[in-house]
């Protein structure tokens, strides 16, 4: 008797300014070296795919160029490449860096909120994904945390959803 297995497959597009870390975060999700990584903002241009698979599941992450709001003809174009992506995601991972929270950071994240709410149209889920964490103390990140999730409705998980 053949027992069927639940099997699950989707998209994540990876999203957040210039130089937070994206590729990054991609290479070593992949244990491989697909994306670029460089100190220089917009290395990425291009979507990026990479395929996670596993035993009961099977990731397609896409990494973008940084999120912006496009000001000249080729900030336009990596623009329709982060909505291209974002329209073929399930999920959108956007990737912030941590830093200390002061009131010049609080305008930062509100204006990031702005873009996350301009380019995503389509209300696809958002998860807050906090980079360089290991590089502040708890008292820092908490309030950071605190203020991202009052200013945008990112998606909570719990353990047992992952």
């Amino acid at each position: 008797m053949n027992e069927f297995k639940l099997f699950r497959a989707g998209y994540i597009t990876i999203l957040g300014k210039p130089n937070v870390g994206k590729s990054t975060l991609l290479n070593r999700l992949l244990d491989f070296r697909l994306s670029i990584i460089s100190p220089r903002p917009q290395t990425t241009r291009r979507r990026i795919m990479g395929i996670m698979n596993k035993p009961n599941h099977q990731i397609i992450f896409l990494d973008t160029p940084g999120l912006l709001d496009p000001k000249y003809p080729f900030q336009k174009v990596m623009s329709r490449i982060i909505h291209s992506s974002i329209a073929d995601a399930d999920v959108l991972l956007y990737l912030v860096e941590a830093k200390k929270f002061t009131p010049e950071s609080r305008i930062e994240i509100r204006e990031e909120a702005d873009l996350i709410r301009k380019h995503n149209s389509q209300n696809k889920p958002v998860l807050l994904v906090m980079n360089k964490i290991d590089l502040l103390s708890k008292k820092y990140i908490l309030p950071l945390m605190k203020e991202y999730t009052e200013i945008y409705p990112f998606l909570k998980l719990t353990t047992g959803q992952l």
